[in-house]
């Protein structure tokens, strides 16, 4: 495998770095408007990274709103015909992230600029189980899944494709779930969750992140769901990583390369094995650092680069080093205080799609196992007919952000299983079940033995049973509206007298 440092695969490819690193001059020239981040150095000092963006651009450095909106980068609104970015969920484009309507823009401003650079927005819907109008005094701002569905729309039909982003806090994951849950069925191509470690932020342990991994993946099984994070290696382990990242679709990580370059945080990167090189912080040295210590838990990257920088080409190098390690796109944090610069460099250079060479032995329903996506988004993507014949040396297009991506299914062998019955049952490759349970005989399993079977295979699966334990305050109305069916079809499959008598514990079957 040779020496070095592993930073990251490139679809089963390992990418090394060389164990010895430079060390770099010290930074003597002053911090300026990133000195806030000097208390980083203290455990009570972390409590205001990235996504919060009171403290990360104070209002003395960030751009108003009306300066913004005499930039040249705004033009006049004319619906785009056949929009590339709004033509499907598998289309790809660069995203800006917005935090509120009262600080960034109005959604006509937003909607404008982003729609003239191709671009999508990421909006922010809730933080923990407020939604984002406890915060945010504009008219537009969410107050539950009717308005995401509103500016879904509005933005969709602009020709921007609409993504959605919230923090997660633990105080109540289960309610934390069903209002994702509800975002995504409102409209949102994705959901990004902000889990980093800091005050008012993830406050959680890690059964509660489980617990709010099983809830959305019951409420929103195939949906393309990021974690978002503070990268730096001495912060990824105070959050449980391992839990989210069982349940998510991919990890976004925060490349804040000007942020981050404190002197606290220079002796941290060296004190974790990272040392500085005479460039400085940059986006390369931040996401070189973020790869290596991201590879162990296999997702792909989403990398999330910070708009309010004097030197537009630190974005050049950003965007170039995130294609060059298999990101198919990027995204800026945030659209209220991003250099005009930015956008421009931004529509400079598009979303590459991320490719794979076919090897020998290779299935699509193998690869699409791996990848975490359907067989049949795998195909759509590269206008494959028959999903059963591939040929070693075919080079592969992979579906990008918003593919469904489906978690495996976790199933327990009964008496008079085989591997043969159980790919049938699921309508998956026998070849896909046996890769992903590192099985070494196919022709034995054993009765109680956990599989983990992949789904959305060859065809369309086998609708599994769903069923939904009633909570508090929960009626069937509610119920049916949360999970896409009807109060006739619940009341039918669980032979209940009435639809008006339900009781808290009780399991209903909603599928």
């Amino acid at each position: 495998m040779g020496s070095g440092r592993l930073i990251g695969r490139r679809f089963g490819r390992p990418v090394r770095r060389p164990n010895v690193r430079p060390i770099g001059r010290p930074i003597g020239r002053p911090i300026g408007r990133r000195r806030f981040l000097s208390a980083l150095s203290g455990a009570a000092g972390a409590g205001a990274l990235a996504l919060a963006p009171t403290s990360l651009f104070p209002s003395d450095s960030r751009r108003t709103v009306d300066a913004f909106a005499a930039a040249p980068a705004v033009v006049p609104f004319e619906p785009p015909v056949e929009s590339p970015a709004a033509s499907t969920v598998e289309s790809l484009a660069h995203l800006a992230w917005v935090w509120q309507f009262n600080q960034d823009g109005s959604k006509e401003l937003i909607r404008d600029v982003l729609a003239a650079h191709g671009l999508g927005v990421v909006l922010k819907t809730n933080d923990g189980v407020d939604w984002m109008a406890e915060f945010d005094d504009s008219v537009d701002a969410v107050d539950g899944p009717g308005q995401v569905a509103e500016l879904a729309a509005f933005f969709e039909e602009g020709g921007v494709p609409f993504h959605a982003w919230s923090v997660l806090n633990g105080f109540d994951p289960l309610q934390e779930a069903r209002m994702t849950a509800d975002v995504l069925a409102a409209g949102a191509r994705t959901i990004t969750l902000d889990v980093e470690p800091h005050a008012q932020f993830w406050q959680g342990d890690a059964a509660g992140a489980a617990a709010f991994g099983r809830e959305l993946r019951l409420l929103q099984p195939s949906s393309w769901v990021a974690i978002s994070i503070d990268p730096r290696p001495w912060e990824i382990s105070r959050i449980p990583l391992g839990e989210f990242s069982s349940f998510a679709s991919e990890i976004s990580p925060q490349i804040y390369w000007n942020a981050f370059e404190t002197w606290q945080n220079v002796v941290k990167f060296a004190a974790a094995g990272y040392q500085l090189g005479s460039a400085g912080m940059t986006p390369r040295f931040v996401l070189d650092a973020a790869l290596d210590v991201l590879e162990p838990f296999g997702l792909p990257v989403h990398p999330i680069g910070e708009g309010e920088v004097s030197v537009t080409s630190e974005w050049g190098e950003f965007i170039d080093h995130s294609f060059a390690n298999a990101a198919d796109s990027v995204s800026v944090w945030r659209f209220g205080v991003t250099e005009p610069a930015v956008w421009e460099v931004l529509r400079a250079n598009p979303p590459r799609p991320a490719t794979y060479v076919v090897q020998p032995g290779d299935s699509l329903a193998v690869l699409a196992a791996r990848w975490r996506v359907t067989v049949q988004a795998l195909a759509d993507a590269n206008d494959i007919a028959n999903p059963n014949l591939i040929q070693a040396g075919m080079q592969l297009r992979l579906p990008g952000r918003g593919t469904a991506a489906l978690p495996p299914l976790t199933y327990e062998v009964q008496p008079g299983d085989s591997l043969s019955v159980l790919a049938e049952r699921f309508d998956v490759a026998q070849s896909a079940i046996v890769e992903l349970n590192g099985i070494t005989d196919p022709n034995f399993v054993s009765v109680g033995q956990q599989l983990q079977i992949p789904r959305g295979g060859r065809g369309s699966a086998i609708a599994q049973p769903l069923f939904y334990k009633v909570e508090p305050g929960d009626s069937l109305t509610a119920i049916a509206w949360r999970f896409d069916t009807s109060i006739d079809a619940i009341v039918t499959l669980n032979d209940l007298f009435s639809a008006n008598q339900i009781f808290i514990g009780q399991q209903l079957r909603v599928r």
